[in-house]
C-alpha cells in the first residue's frame, strides 16, 4: 500500500504479530463487514504464487491456519484504527488459467463461537443479562451487558445455538447482541447517543439512498401476558410520544403514521410475561425497535475507519426531511492494493 500520509493504509496482525513484509506486498484487497444483526466478517485476498520458489506461499504456510486471530486496522498514513478482530475460519485459493493464483482468507468475529453447536438447557431465576454474561464467558469472551431487571422463574434454551438463543431473548425486549473485539454486548440500541461523526452528501458521501416507510408504523403497542403467581392478566401499552428518543427529529414515525392514517396498534401475545415490570420492558423495547425502521437507507463514502456499527452519525445535505442523526447498523470497509478505500453504511432513523 502507498506510504504517503494521505494515502489509505493497512495493518494486519496474526495472533498479535504484524504480517510479514512479503505477505503485506502480496495483499490485493481487504474487506471488513461489521454488523449488529449478523456475524461480522473479513476477507483478505493475497497473491499466492512465488515465481522464484515455484510455490504457493500463503495457502501452504502456517500463517493463516484455522483459528488464527486476525486484527485489521485501517486509516491513512500512520493514523490507523482497528476495524475488526476475528478468527480465521476458511481458506479459498483460486487457480485460474491465465491468471496468477490467489488466496482469500475468510474469518468471522468472535460471535461465531456462539453459533457452533445447538444446546438444550434450562436457566432458573436468572436475568437475561446474567444469561448473556454466562454464555459469553463460556465462549471465552468478556461481557458488557445492560441489566434486564426481571429474573424469570425459568427459561429454556431448546435445541438452539447460544447465539440464536441470545438473539431471541434480546428481541423480546428490544436489545441487541453483538461482539466487538472479544467483548459481547447485550444492551438496548444506542441510538440516543450523540453523533460520533458528521458526514455531508456531496462532500464525503458519494451516494445516499434513504427510504421512509410509514406502512409498518403504529402509534400503540401492547404486550399481554399472565402472572401465574397472582393469577391475573399482565398488560402494558406504549403509545406514540413515549419513545426513548426522537434522534433530534420533530416527530417519530409512529406519531406521524397516527396523524396521517388514524390510530392503530399491535398486540404481542404468546410470550412469557411473568409480571408488570417485564411487560413494561418488553412493550418499550419492541415499540422502540419498530419505530427505528421508519427511515432506513444506505450510504457510501470515502474510507472512514473510525465509524463502527452501533454508533450514531449526523448526515447533512439531504434536505430537511432526510438530514439528521442516523444509527449505524452495519459498516463495511473495502480497501484494494490500488489505494481505493471505501466505506459503506446501513443506517436507521425513527423520526424526521
Amino acid at each position: 500500500m502507498n506510504s504517503d500520509e494521505q494515502a489509505p493504509a493497512l495493518e494486519i496482525r496474526c495472533d498479535g504479530v504484524l504480517l510479514p513484509l512479503d505477505a503485506r506486498v502480496d495483499v490485493q484487497s481487504v474487506t471488513v463487514l461489521e454488523d449488529l444483526h449478523a456475524l461480522s466478517m473479513f476477507t483478505v485476498t493475497l497473491n499466492n504464487w512465488n515465481s522464484e520458489r515455484l510455490a504457493f506461499p500463503w495457502s501452504d504456510s502456517r500463517l493463516f491456519v484455522v483459528g488464527t486471530e486476525v486484527r485489521i486496522s485501517l486509516g491513512y498514513g500512520g493514523d490507523l484504527h482497528p476495524v475488526m478482530t476475528g478468527e480465521v475460519t476458511g481458506l479459498e485459493p483460486a487457480f485460474t488459467q491465465g491468471r496468477l493464483p490467489t488466496l482469500t482468507v475468510r474469518g468471522y468475529d468472535y460471535r461465531h463461537r456462539l453459533a457452533r453447536a445447538q444446546q438444550t438447557r434450562t436457566f432458573t431465576r436468572t436475568k437475561d443479562s446474567a444469561i448473556a454474561s454466562e454464555l459469553a464467558r463460556k465462549a471465552g469472551l468478556r461481557a458488557e451487558v445492560t441489566d434486564t431487571g426481571t429474573a424469570p422463574d425459568y427459561v429454556v434454551q431448546n435445541n438452539q445455538t447460544d447465539l440464536e438463543f441470545l438473539q431471541k431473548r434480546a428481541k423480546m425486549i428490544g436489545y441487541e447482541v453483538h461482539v466487538r473485539d472479544k467483548v459481547l454486548y447485550f444492551r438496548p440500541p444506542q441510538h440516543a447517543r450523540p453523533p460520533t461523526a458528521t458526514l455531508s452528501v456531496g462532500d464525503g458521501i458519494s451516494e445516499f439512498t434513504p427510504r421512509l416507510s410509514a406502512l409498518p408504523q403504529v402509534g400503540r403497542h401492547t404486550v399481554r401476558g399472565w402472572d401465574v403467581a397472582r393469577k391475573q392478566a399482565v398488560v402494558s401499552t406504549v403509545t406514540a410520544g413515549r419513545e426513548s428518543t426522537t434522534m433530534g427529529g420533530a416527530a417519530t414515525g409512529p406519531r406521524q403514521a397516527d396523524r396521517a392514517f388514524g390510530r392503530a396498534g399491535t398486540v404481542s401475545t404468546g410470550l412469557p410475561v411473568p409480571n408488570r415490570d417485564r411487560a413494561d420492558q418488553m412493550a418499550r423495547g419492541q415499540f422502540d425497535d419498530l419505530a427505528l425502521t421508519y427511515i432506513t437507507g444506505e450510504a457510501e463514502c470515502a474510507g472512514q475507519p473510525r465509524l463502527r456499527a452501533g454508533e450514531v452519525v449526523e448526515i447533512q445535505g439531504a434536505g430537511t426531511t432526510f438530514s439528521g442523526a442516523y444509527y449505524l447498523t452495519s459498516v463495511s470497509h473495502s480497501l484494494t492494493a490500488g489505494d481505493d478505500y471505501r466505506t459503506s453504511l446501513q443506517v436507521r432513523r425513527n423520526a424526521t
